[in-house]
């Protein structure tokens, strides 16, 4: 590993800098160290926010300064060993730098599985299903962990065991959290997260959409889960599930389901419903899959790979997957098998949900959507549009937009302005303390046209020429009003 700095805040303690610690004490803060050069490390009070104790420590008489304590940890690559072949992870979505802000998510986060089923357990294979697959166990195949699944649901032969008599539930639990870093196979995306299996389609890869619905409202009230992923779908749909998708946005979980593999202008339901983000396909290449669907209820496009290669399929750690009935799915082979399709696609942004709510455990789900739209790559025309939605969502910003959320709602909030810019037409700006990443700004005149623009680390300044009235806009939040008024300008 090489060893760099990330910057995220400690939440127990900050660092002030003070004339003596008896000055300190005399504010009744608790001095947790003392560093050199009159630097402590300060307990912050319980239910107090950091930034909120900075504010009100930084201007006390003997306070110099005060600030957060930085984190700093170990930036990885997996050592998985066939991480190489996974394209999907390693172009266009910035996935390595949002694994060294958050890792591979939290615990704390559980994505249900509406699917074929998973490959969790060891157990025997029921009398009742023993004509749909080959082989006499389930099992959990080397490169997944048993921690990370908790108990599930099978709809489809009314027990609780909804072992994967498919393959492609199997291969979709792998893509959010197949286990990581451990020297062998794959990795998966979420690998902390926890995985609840809901079995909704038989061994045949088919089901009811009365079923899917009924997964979806389990999940949501018995799985407690955070985010369901749905790939699958139908081009019509019934009242049950529309009724079902709202219910579970209702209650604050995010729904991501796949536009469909016809590679025409329809988006099969549930994703054609607006509780649901939809997600379309794009290839190695960076460009839309052909078979991806598309229409106007698209919203971004996941990695579902292309077909044309080998080398541009989705690969996870999968038992010899259902063929058709003469070639039934057998638990007794097992290898990494590539996968296309927007079923591919979709586990890539369910797990990119669970890594946002791993940093942000208070986003709402409607704020999610919100940020993963507003973080995209565009890979068609500019903006949105019916075959790509927003495009490829950079995970990076994703995970640092959902850490800033609520904590920094207006500019103001982010940058300093120093006040004497409206009689030289200088504008000094700096970053706030409490604001850990470089930002873009604008200048924007009252014709709405940009006449400056910079990439601010930490301090800058912008010189405006001429008197008049401007704006100071960045990060998508509430601009800042310039009114220039140079003596003799």
């Amino acid at each position: 590993m090489i060893f760099l700095f990330l910057f995220m805040f400690s939440k127990d303690h900050i660092l002030v800098k003070a004339e003596s610690e008896e000055i300190l004490q005399s504010y009744g803060v608790k001095v947790l160290k003392a560093h050199y050069f009159n630097w402590f490390s300060v307990q912050v009070p319980e239910n107090k926010d950091v930034l909120v104790f900075i504010d009100e420590i930084q201007n006390k008489k003997g306070i110099l300064k005060a600030e957060p304590d930085i984190v700093c940890k170990a930036l990885w690559s997996p050592n998985d060993s066939l991480y190489t072949y996974q394209w999907n992870l390693r172009y266009y979505i910035k996935l390595e730098k949002a694994w060294d802000i958050i890792g591979g998510g939290s615990e704390d986060v559980k994505i249900g599985i509406l699917d074929t089923g998973c490959s969790f357990e060891f157990f025997p294979v029921p009398s009742y299903e023993r004509d749909k697959v080959n082989g006499t166990t389930y099992r959990i195949y080397p490169d997944y962990k048993t921690e990370t699944f908790l108990p599930g649901k099978d709809f489809v032969n009314n027990d609780n065991h909804p072992n994967d008599d498919n393959g492609h539930g199997t291969h979709i639990s792998g893509t959010i959290a197949e286990a990581t870093d451990n020297y062998i196979g794959l990795a998966g995306i979420a690998f902390n997260v926890k995985i609840v299996p809901i079995k909704v389609l038989d061994y045949n890869g088919m089901g009811n959409l009365s079923t899917v619905a009924d997964g979806i409202v389990w999940g949501t009230d018995s799985g407690d889960v955070d985010v369901i992923n749905i790939s699958l779908g139908a081009d019509g749909t019934i009242s049950y599930l529309g009724e079902a998708v709202r219910y579970a946005y209702n209650k604050n979980v995010i729904l991501v389901g796949a536009t469909g593999n016809d590679g025409t202008e329809s988006i099969y339901y549930p994703a054609n419903y607006d509780e649901v983000i939809a997600v379309g396909a794009y290839n190695m290449n960076g460009r839309r899959a052909s078979y991806s669907n598309y229409g106007y209820k698209i919203d971004v496009v996941g990695a579902g790979g292309g077909g044309t290669s080998d080398n541009d399929w989705i690969f996870q750690q999968v038992f010899m997957p259902y063929i058709n009935e003469d070639t039934l799915a057998d638990l007794n082979t097992y290898g990494y098998f590539g996968f296309i399709g927007t079923s591919m696609a979709t586990p890539h942004i369910s797990a990119l949900c669970a890594l946002m709510l791993s940093i942000n455990p208070d986003l709402k789900n409607y704020e999610v959507m919100e940020i993963i739209k507003d973080n995209c790559i565009d890979i068609g025309e500019t903006g949105w549009d019916k075959y790509t939605g927003y495009g490829i969502p950079d995970f990076e910003r994703c995970v640092k937009e959902a850490f800033m959320r609520d904590k920094f709602d207006k500019l103001s909030d982010i940058i300093d302005v120093d006040e004497t810019f409206s009689l030289d037409g200088i504008v000094r700006v700096s970053l706030k303390e409490g604001y850990i990443f470089p930002i873009d700004l604008y200048v924007i005149d009252i014709l709405g046209r940009v006449i400056q623009s910079i990439h601010l680390v930490d301090r800058a300044e912008l010189k405006i020429e001429k008197n008049g009235v401007y704006f100071l806009y960045g990060e998508r939040r509430g601009g800042i009003k310039l009114t220039i008024m140079k003596i003799g300008g």
